[in-house]
Parts: structure tokens; C-alpha cells; sequence
């Protein structure tokens, strides 16, 4: 009942987001990493630490832990049973950012709503004026370097 929701992949806090995973390679001596990663990186994680990544590189959707051109971004879906996801995180693990698609057909949105953003402890986060960092500043200072390499995210210094 981690903040009210009994199904995993319900909500986006950390009880939820920030799952430690343990890999086991025979003849390796202990390693540890601190990589933001999705459900989606750990298949190609594990052919990495197998020595296949490479040649599977193009076919897979997701980016091993270990790759070093990898982004320290993750794009992260809510669960919501069997319709379309429509409720999505952008997490650097420091920080997330949450947006909406037309919930009614997520597949055709045309539109994406800023939903909020916040912090490693789950509080928001505040762009009221006065109070600092507006809304694309925040995002310039903390997403923007992690982001510049991926074809389809575009964001503008605000200065």
C-alpha cells in the first residue's frame, strides 16, 4: 500500500521507482553502479555483462547500464491496467518530471500536458515567481545536459 496504491507501477514515487537490482556474473569481481534505468535497459544490461550487447545493439529498444554513451534519463509509464499508458516520468535520478497524454486515445495525443515536477523526496517542486528557478530554467539546469542527445527532445537555453 506504498502511498495508497496496492498494484506496482501505479504511481511514481521511489518505493516503487528506485529498485535495486543485483546481477551475478561468474569470474567478475564485485561491482557497483548508481544508473538510472527502465524496465526496458535490463535485458540489454545483461547481454552486455554477457558479452552479446554488441551484436544485438541494433534490434533492442532499451540501452544497457553499462553502455557508456547512455544517457543518465529514464522514461517511465504508469501502470493503468490494460489501456494505453497517457502518464509518463522523465527521472535523472535526482529529479522527475511528469507529463499526460490525451488519456482518451494516448496513442493519437497530439498534446502533451506538464503534469509536474519533483524532487528525490517526492515533494513538488515550486515555480511560483519569486521563488527562483521558473519552469525552463529548472528543466535547462537539470535535464537539459542528459537529454541534448536524444533526436526528438528539444529544449532551448532560457536565457
Amino acid at each position: 500500500m506504498e502511498y495508497g496504491a496496492l498494484i506496482h507501477g501505479s504511481n511514481f514515487f521511489d518505493p516503487q521507482m528506485r529498485v535495486s537490482i543485483c546481477f551475478k556474473k561468474p569470474g567478475s569481481g564485485r561491482q557497483q553502479g548508481d544508473q538510472t534505468i527502465a524496465g526496458i535497459d535490463f535485458f540489454p544490461t545483461l547481454l552486455d555483462l554477457l558479452g552479446l550487447y554488441d551484436q544485438f545493439r541494433l534490434v533492442l529498444q532499451g540501452i544497457s547500464a553499462l553502455d557508456v554513451k547512455r544517457p543518465h534519463l529514464a522514461v517511465l509509464a504508469n501502470n493503468h491496467g490494460a489501456e494505453d499508458p497517457f502518464d509518463f516520468v522523465l527521472f535523472n535520478g535526482t529529479y522527475k518530471l511528469r507529463f499526460l497524454l490525451d488519456d482518451n486515445d494516448p496513442l493519437q495525443s497530439q498534446k502533451i500536458t506538464f503534469a509536474g515536477a519533483y524532487d528525490n523526496q517526492d515533494h513538488p517542486v515550486s515555480f511560483a515567481r519569486g521563488d527562483g528557478d521558473t519552469l525552463s530554467v529548472f528543466i535547462h539546469r537539470h535535464f537539459s545536459p542528459v537529454m541534448q542527445d536524444i533526436s526528438f527532445l528539444t529544449f532551448r537555453d532560457p536565457h
